[in-house]
């Protein structure tokens, strides 16, 4: 679990725009401040990779295009 994000952060993320993201959502959906980061890709031609690393400990969230 992330610490809860701030308002600049959350901003931050909405106004982000990529060819292949068509939106980014973030929705307050827990009683303790918790988040919930929605993605939504532009086509399906998109898929979306992810994994964790270690030191330190992040999300990765990787967007690319499917090969053909």
């Amino acid at each position: 679990m992330i610490p809860a994000f701030d308002d600049a952060t959350i901003a931050n993320l909405q106004s982000f725009s990529d060819s292949q993201l068509s939106e980014i959502q973030v929705k307050r959906v827990g009683p303790e401040g918790n988040y919930e980061v929605q993605f939504t890709i532009a086509s399906d031609a998109i898929e979306s990779f992810d994994y964790l690393t270690d030191d330190p400990s992040r999300l990765i969230l990787d967007f690319y295009h499917k090969p053909k």
